[in-house]
């Protein structure tokens, strides 16, 4: 940096001639005006040019002006430089000032001042009060309100100053004006910039003692960045300048949250820290400190005893040497200086003395930061290193000696190994228990945020190391951490994730505990490669299984990050930790649907990837060993990342073209004619084909994702050769494959080696998958996006559907018993011939899409179509050595045995897994030969009347296989786990569901193996779809099969749930109702035509039709929405989420928004149990899975109609014309038609409405609205003047038919078991089953109020709205406060509920068990007995039971709490209560009754009989509770007995 344009300022000699510089005059121009100045050259240019200039011509003029800072002279050589004269031995170029200068300053600095203050208080004497006041607020305006407390501190600071510089006068004033004069800084806190004599030199150090605090801060010298260089001169300040300090309050004062421990590291992908008054489980803890931090107060005693030793003369251990050094020769020691100490002996080697000296040498022993050392050494256990064990009291807690501790392989190092382990092993630290070998967790997570990074990377290799073997639980995990392995994996997690964005090894070991965390968990092969055999082998479905450890990553911090990663230049990341990133990509894709679209929406995420792992180049020689090779892994991503959302699929399919490089480069055109031959520069063959196959599988799975959209199917189009040439290489391959004898043998000259086999299999599984998706698309062209992508007459042209037959025909004789796979009865072989089972799916999948869509747009509906698959179907089915019919009959042998291993295998969650895996292989195979039968039945096929099959089916076998599996209880481990009561105080004690598998409970299956049972529902559809085209099956047995089948239909298969649920209301014809018992109304035509059924029109059943367009919303709900227009027109909205089905359709081509499967999959009688599940638009309970009690959804949307989407869309037919009357009858109608079907065939209990649906089902009727017009109010089926629809005599009828089965007169049945713990299924409460049609924000007990309210006021005692009110209030299912509602609140009711015990909708021991104990409810059981009106029926026989079991100890069994003392005296309360207050009549009943909880229910009037003990008991009891008199009054009530009113 250059000089400053002012140097030193000094006196001028008064008799130098120099004559003072003129400014330059500037030169004429012609014009007048100054000459422009053009910027050819910089600013800093031109300034260093006149600099030049002006030092040019001070040298011509020979001045002698100094130019340089004055030296520092050592105070060393100022004794023998003060002698000698100035002129002779000071340089020429070193001036300084003197002395007499600068007193004069000083001393016209002052009088300066004075006269200032003398004038200002002239000033302020002559004004007047006014003028002061203005003054002032005009100073404080300027300057602020604190100015006055500056100006008194500048008046202080200047008079102590004044006064030191006085008592100063006679102490030494070279002292005083020495600039580095210490004593001089402390007071004033400012510093002087005085210059001394030019005769006298200033010394460096001050002589004089120093305190303390100045000593310290010169032990440490400023970093470079602080210090002024020496190269350049200061700028000279001003003699007076001072450094000021302001005066700061609590409120100046701001205080920053801290920074993380390394500063470059960021980790925003860690979750934020909760507020300081709220806790978050979900963010991991790193550790806890357990180290001991110097007490500050100790470190602030230490300086001050420091201090007070320097002032006695006493020399302090932390004072550091301030001898004068002296830049002109060594000082001699003096004769009269003391002699040295004498030197000391050096400390034993490994004590705290010896550790200082050599690696502290700057700090003083007793210094506080050492107290590590002491403690180190003051471990109890032996040192394995020889050092002394220290006794000193300041070491922290010692560690649990149980805390497992591990080596740096991640393995426990063993308690007794700990002790004895050398310490060149580098497993010893300075941390808690030194002595001890080993690191334990809370020492790794907190060195895993050191900032060395060799030990930061060293212990993040460890902690993945560990994560790796706590996912191995069972196997070869961590014993000594069972049950944590959830905690440590957030924890170790959260480290990995702080460190990740670091370069070098921390951040490669970062991306290893991350990738251990997430994809590596539970993966024993060690990660989430793709492979011939797993891609797209399962229905995609987001897992959802690890939310909480999810909740420890900030997503979109993360996902950035990963981008930031992966697009830095190629080579930066090792491909091991590249490909483990890639994996993490894969694991979050298929996570959640959310996680995949923010992957999708990262900037640049995709691309870096596309472009790391996809746009490599492609070697053209045989050994691609040393060239970088696309990764399949990616294309399973981006197949994840399609089908997850719609909008995913849209934006990849903008880059999809870049794919077709793998088919091209897999198989060329030239080879086409030839692919069979096997040749050594074969692409598909060799370990180079493996690879090839690998990314040629991917790129199918990603177009078949994509096709499922309608979305990219041009490319059918655009690489039509390519895709022809790989179909005849797909056929040839397998020919070579069926010359075949045996896997494990060795192949003979050209043929394909067994890890070719999988790839030729795979190969041919994604072909026909791909074919099966485009030629659904092909089917209706307006349906994919955009339209006429792809066409029919295309997909005619190109000959797949004969490809198709070739290659299942080829698959099926691959598959034969008498082929490879028999012969191989390893497990090779075992694991080829599922592949080639799942590959004959495919292609018979393939085919029946070819054959649906000939029907549509062939000839004739497809004729010539379906016989030519016949032809080349037939000979593969019929026979009993037939190949299709070997692989048909074993798929249903293999279901069977899976089945029966599920029901077997007791708690082995992974064993239930892997049988899951192979029942959906299996449930596949036999879904896709039953969807290829029924596509080559002709079209017009009336139920019951095939005659001629295409070919042969075992179908008895799988008919009886599909029973069994409808009622497997492997449903219910598909079922969420049942949700308590939201009611407090609800006890819930209904005995579970029998399942001899503990591991089939609800709730107990992962997300991962639903997708392997996706292929269960669509079987059980197929097969209903077949069953109804046999001959000889009668109405009632296809109702039943296709009801059961109904209620286990997924998200997903809402088409076959739409074809069964028109079907089924086909049949609901008078004579189908007759013949099943249901009462129909009066008036109904009678007569159904031939073909009602098949066209959904029921001749005769108007009340049945009414309802379809409300069971269509309940199966496949859509949401609409309201435009307030000129015409009020409604627009139609597509649905919010529509999930694809197992097989796509024209239909779900246009309008699913998803391939996955939910993560939750919620078996029919417990959807909607969740907050907020069940319900559709409007708040109406709809979407699969069904609740048994759908086809009474139609009432709800009676009591919705505003939010109704059904009423809202005007979906109705033309010619619809319904009533609530009408919509009630026809509702329950269908209840009793399918609940008779279902109980003829066995299926009641699992299928039919259970008591409480049908009791909260009947509840809404009566709370519809009321005043309706139409036929209710009059006609031969009304109840005669009513307007209410429960008043309508076929209603009630219909009502009371409902509920029949459930009553204690007509128990025990199929419906409703006996009151026994081991036989009775849970049904869950009203509460559940309200729950889908309230939402989570009503409870049942408000609308159970209101529901009471309405009796109250319209009811007059109608029989079936009396025997509703009941239900809720049993002691055994709900809380007390039903019961105190309507004992209590709603006593004035009471007596018009006359139920009698036989119509109870239930066991009357719901009611009784167990005994009531809060008392307010017992107390509203005593009033209402005590009443003027006396109660009857039901309620009277539960109100006796409570009192009296709240008096008679001998009513308590073993299940009873027994009585404590205050119970004894507050049931002689109530026994005097029941005297005294009740008639004869009632305490006749109290005294009298009995029921004992172990026996069955005793009804009255045997309830009041006792034998001869138990009365003896009781009289005795009386006696001493009430006394003697009291007992001998009643003592007559016992013989004569009690009569039941």
């Amino acid at each position: 940096m250059a000089r400053p344009l002012i140097g030193s300022v000094l006196e001028r000699n008064a008799q130098s001639s120099k004559t003072q510089p003129k400014s330059p005059a500037p030169s004429p121009t012609p014009n007048g005006f100054p000459a422009a100045t053009h910027r050819s050259k910089s600013a800093f240019a031109r300034a260093r040019e006149a600099r030049n200039a002006a030092a040019a011509a001070d040298a011509a003029g020979g001045s002698t002006r100094p130019q340089d800072v004055p030296a520092v002279v050592p105070s060393a050589s100022v004794a023998s430089t003060s002698s000698a004269p100035s002129s002779s031995t000071q340089p020429t170029h070193i001036l300084q000032p003197g002395p007499s200068r600068v007193r004069d300053e000083a001393s016209g600095d002052a009088e300066m001042l004075r006269r200032v203050e003398e004038e200002n208080a002239h000033r302020v004497a002559a004004m007047s009060d006014a003028e002061r006041k203005q003054e002032k607020e005009d100073v404080v305006e300027r300057f602020g309100p604190g100015i006055s407390d500056l100006l008194k501190r500048v008046r202080e600071a200047r008079e102590r100053r004044a006064k030191e510089e006085g008592s100063g006068a006679t102490g030494g004033r070279a002292e005083a004006a020495s600039p580095m004069n210490v004593d001089a800084m402390g007071d004033e806190d400012d510093v002087r910039s005085d210059t001394s004599d030019p005769n006298v030199e200033v010394p460096l150090v001050n002589t004089r003692p120093r305190s303390r605090s100045v000593e310290l801060s010169e032990k440490v010298s400023p970093p470079p960045i602080l210090s002024t260089s020496s190269t350049r001169p200061s700028t000279p300040s001003r003699p007076n300048r001072r450094l000021r300090f302001a005066q700061l309050s609590s409120d100046d004062v701001h205080v920053y949250e801290s920074a993380p421990a390394s500063p470059k590291a960021r980790t925003a992908a860690l979750a934020l820290p909760p507020p300081p008054d709220a806790s978050d489980k979900s963010i991991a803890s790193l550790g806890t400190f357990k180290g001991t931090v110097p007490d500050p107060r100790s470190v602030e005693d230490a300086l001050k005893a420091s201090a007070a030793g320097d002032e006695n003369g006493q020399t302090s251990p932390m004072k550091v040497d301030a001898t004068p050094i002296s830049s002109s020769e060594p000082s001699n020691p003096s004769p009269s200086d003391p002699p040295p100490p004498p030197l000391e002996d050096p400390p034993d080697e490994g004590t705290p003395e010896d550790i200082r000296r050599r690696f502290f040498p700057h700090l003083p022993p007793d210094d506080p930061s050492l107290a590590w050392i002491q403690s180190s050494l003051s471990s109890s256990s032996p040192s394995p290193i020889g050092l002394p064990a220290s006794s000193s009291s300041s070491s922290p807690a010692k560690p649990n000696a149980d805390e497992p501790r591990f080596d740096l392989t991640g393995a426990i190092i063993p308690p007794s190994a700990a002790s004895t382990l050398p310490s060149h092993l580098g497993l010893h630290h300075h941390a808690d228990a030194q002595g001890r070998a080993g690191y334990t967790l809370d020492d790794m997570f907190l060195l895993a945020r050191s900032t060395v990074p060799s030990q930061r990377a060293t212990m993040l290799t460890v902690l993945s190391r560990i994560a790796r073997r706590l996912s191995r639980a069972g196997d070869d995990g961590v014993p000594e951490l069972a049950g944590k392995e959830s905690e440590l994996r957030s924890r170790v997690l959260a480290a990995g994730l702080g460190a990740l964005g670091e370069r070098g090894g921390v951040g490669i070991a970062a991306i290893d505990v991350v990738w251990a965390c997430l994809p590596g968990w539970n993966q024993r092969s060690g990660g989430t490669k793709a492979d011939a055999r797993c891609i797209g082998t399962s229905a995609p479905i987001s897992h959802a299984s690890s939310t909480a450890l999810l909740k420890t990553i900030q997503p979109a911090e993360f996902l950035a990050q990963l981008a930031t990663l992966l697009s830095r230049p190629r080579g930066s990341i090792p491909p091991e930790s590249a490909s483990q990133l890639l994996d993490v990509l894969l694991f979050l894709a298929r996570e959640s649907t959310q996680l995949a679209e923010a992957i999708v929406s990262t900037p640049g995420l995709v691309n870096a990837v596309v472009g790391l792992f996809l746009l490599t180049p492609i070697s053209t020689s045989s050994d691609s060993a040393t060239s970088p090779g696309a990764d399949p892994a990616a294309l399973a991503l981006l197949e994840a990342l399609v089908q997850a959302s719609r909008g995913n699929a849209r934006a990849i399919a903008e880059g999809a073209d870049g794919l077709l490089r793998f088919v091209v480069s897999a198989v060329p055109l030239e080879r086409s004619a030839g692919a069979g031959d096997g040749g050594g520069d074969d692409p598909l063959t060799g370990d180079r084909g493996r690879g090839t196959e690998l990314l040629l599988v991917g790129t199918l799975g990603v177009y078949t994702a994509l096709a499922a959209y309608g979305m990219h199917a041009s490319v059918a189009t655009t690489a039509q050769a390519y895709f022809s040439a790989l179909a005849a290489r797909v056929l040839a391959s397998l020919a070579s494959l069926g010359s075949l004898d045996s896997v494990a043998s060795i192949p003979a000259s050209g043929a394909p080696s067994a890890r070719d086999s999988y790839g030729v299999i795979a190969l041919a599984t994604a072909w026909a998958r791909l074919v099966e998706a485009w030629t659904v698309g092909a089917i209706d062209p307006h349906m994919t996006s955009p339209p006429h992508e792809i066409l029919w007459s295309q997909v005619a042209g190109w000959g797949w559907g004969g490809e198709m037959c070739a290659v299942a025909a080829s698959l099926c004789r691959l598959a034969s018993p008498s082929d490879v796979v028999a012969s191989d009865s390893g497990a090779e072989g075992s694991r080829l011939r599922e592949d080639v089972e799942v590959a004959c799916a495919a292609a018979w999948n393939a085919a029946s899409a070819w054959l649906e869509g000939a029907r549509v747009n062939g000839v004739k509906g497809g004729e010539a179509e379906r016989a030519q698959a016949i032809e080349a179907l037939r000979p593969l089915f019929d026979g009993p050595a037939s190949d299709g019919g070997g692989v048909v009959r074993r798929a249903v042998e293999d279901t069977r045995e899976s089945l029966q291993a599920i029901s077997e295998t007791g708690a082995d969650q992974a064993a239930l897994e892997g049988l899951l895996v192979k029942l959906g292989q299996k449930a596949a195979v036999l879904g896709a030969a039953i969807r290829l039968f029924l596509a080559c039945t002709p079209t017009g096929v009336q139920p019951a009347t095939l005659t001629r099959p295409p070919f042969v089916l075992p179908f008895e076998d799988i008919s009886a296989l599909c029973g069994a599996l409808v009622t497997h209880p492997l449903w219910d481990a598909l079922a969420p786990p049942s949700r308590p009561s939201t009611t407090p105080g609800t006890s819930d004690t209904a005995p579970p569901t029998p399942n001899p598998n503990p591991t089939l409970r609800k709730g107990r299956l992962s997300p991962a193996p639903r997708a392997h049972t996706r292929a269960l529902p669509t079987l059980l559809a197929h097969f209903v779809q077949l069953s109804r085209l046999v001959p000889g099956t009668p109405p009632d047995l296809w109702l039943a099969q296709a009801l059961a089948v109904l209620g286990r239909l997924a998200p997903g298969d809402e088409a076959f749930a739409v074809w069964i649920v028109q079907r089924v209301g086909g049949m609901m014809t008078v004579r189908v109702l007759g013949a099943l018992g249901v009462p129909v109304p009066a008036g109904t035509e009678a007569g159904a035509g031939a073909g009602a059924e098949e066209s959904g029109k029921a001749a005769g059943a108007s009340e049945v039709d009414v309802i379809m367009p409300f069971l269509m919303h309940t199966v496949r709900p859509v949401a609409f929405a309201r435009q307030d227009g000129e015409e009020g027109v409604v627009v139609e909205e597509e649905e919010r989420v529509y999930i694809a089905p197992a097989h796509p359709t024209p239909e779900s081509i246009r309008r699913c928004t998803t391939l996955r499967l939910p993560a939750a999959y919620p078996s029919a009688q417990y959807h909607g149990q969740g907050q907020g599940q069940g319900q559709g638009p409007g708040g109406i309970p709809a979407g699969l899975p069904l609740a048994r009690d759908w086809a009474l959804s139609p009432i709800d949307h009676l009591l919705r109609s505003g939010t109704s989407p059904v009423f809202g869309s005007r979906s109705f037919p033309e010619n619809w014309d319904g009533s609530e009357t009408s919509v009630v009858r026809a509702s329950f109608m269908l209840v009793l038609a399918a609940r008779e079907a279902l109980v003829r065939h066995g299926l009641g209990a699992e299928f039919a409405m259970s008591r409480e649906e049908a009791v909260f089902g009947c509840m809404k009727v009566f709370m519809l609205e009321h005043g309706q017009p139409g036929e209710i109010g009059g006609g031969e089926g009304s109840a005669g003047g009513g307007d209410e629809v429960f008043r309508d005599k076929t209603v009630d009828s219909l009502m009371r038919a409902v509920l029949a089965p459930f009553r204690f007169g007509a128990a025990p049945n199929a419906l409703f078991p006996p009151y026994d713990a081991d036989a009775r299924r849970d049904t869950g409460s009203l509460e559940d089953v309200s729950r889908r049609f309230l939402g989570a924000g009503t409870p049942f007990f408000q609308f159970y109020t209101d529901f009471l309210a309405l009796y109250d006021a319209i009811s007059f005692a109608h029989p079936t709205f009396s025997a509703l009110l009941l239900p809720p209030t049993t002691a055994s299912r709900y809380a007390h406060d039903y019961r105190k509602l309507l004992y209590a609140d709603y006593a004035h009711v009471l007596r018009t509920l006359r139920t009698p015990v036989a119509d109870v909708l239930g066991d009357p021991r719901e009611w009784l068990w167990p005994l009531e104990s809060e008392q307010t409810v017992v107390h509203a059981y005593l009033q209402t007995l005590a009443g003027g009106r006396p109660l009857q029926g039901f309620v009277r026989l539960v109100a006796v039971h409570h009192v009296a079991g709240n008096v008679w100890p001998d009513m308590r069994s073993g299940a009873e709490p027994q009585p404590q003392p205050q119970q004894k005296s507050a049931s002689a309360k109530l026994l005097r209560a029941v005297v005294e207050q009740c008639d004869n009549a009632t305490v006749r009943e109290v005294l009298c009754y009995r029921q004992v909880r172990e026996g069955g229910f005793v009804p009255p009037p045997a309830c009041f009989s006792l034998d001869e003990v138990i009365k003896v008991q009781r009289i005795r009891l009386i006696g001493e509770m009430l006394g003697d008199a009291v007992r001998e009054r009643l003592e007559g009530v016992f013989r004569e007995g009690a009569q039941f009113a």
